[in-house]
């Protein structure tokens, strides 16, 4: 049998001292690398709630808009076709006509009053709200987003001068019909607000 002599199995001190320092490096790195990540993470989940927020609240007031839009629609829908069942009662008689249309009158007006009030007071100011809101936040949309800013600024600009500006109606007509489309950028913020959404949900690259 072969015998270990006194000490053979012992490490040198140095080496003791060099593994316990890689030891701590180590540890001292992978420590590090840990925060930093989670950091990193929270900083770009940070991100990404904030501008989630900026998105949802510019989507939720065009669909504000859109519900009274399209209740008015609605409404006016249901009301020429209720004036047309009376008409067609009288096709025949266009005294009699002449004299249903007279006697729908004061409703059709007030009808075409509210919904001209309503745009007014209840829609073109959600238009303003998410102008402003956007403009105390411009630092949250995506490029992409920004360059739509120009058009929703213009639309509520050229419509309060339409509505304020003392033209002849048919100077406000064409005004009105010429306003931009805004159709592009309600897609973008509806698009942006989805991918912000999934992006969240994500654990992230890091």
């Amino acid at each position: 049998m072969i015998q270990s002599t006194p000490g053979s199995h012992n490490l040198n001190p140095l080496w003791i001292a060099l593994i316990a320092a890689a030891a701590s490096l180590f540890g001292t790195l992978v420590g590090g690398w840990i925060t930093n990540r989670n950091q990193k993470k929270e900083r770009r989940n940070r991100r990404i709630r904030e501008q989630l927020s900026f998105y949802s609240t510019l989507v939720a007031l065009k669909m504000e808009i859109d519900v009274k839009t399209a209740t008015q629609k609605k409404a006016n829908e249901l009301n020429k076709k209720a004036r047309d069942a009376d008409l067609q009662v009288f096709a025949g008689d266009p005294s009699s006509a002449a004299q249903v249309l007279l006697q729908r009158l004061p409703s059709e007006e007030r009808s075409y009053r509210y919904d001209q009030e309503q745009y007014k007071t209840e829609i073109v100011p959600r238009y303003k709200r998410m102008l402003q809101y956007w403009s105390e936040h411009m630092d949250l949309p995506e490029s992409s987003t920004v360059e739509y800013y120009k058009d929703l600024a213009y639309y509520i600009e050229s419509h309060d001068r339409a509505e304020n500006s003392g033209y002849a109606a048919g100077v406000v007509t064409l005004m009105i019909d010429q306003l931009p489309n805004l159709d592009p950028l309600f897609k973008e913020l509806r698009e942006q607000m989805e991918k912000l959404r999934k992006d969240l949900k994500e654990p992230g690259l890091f």
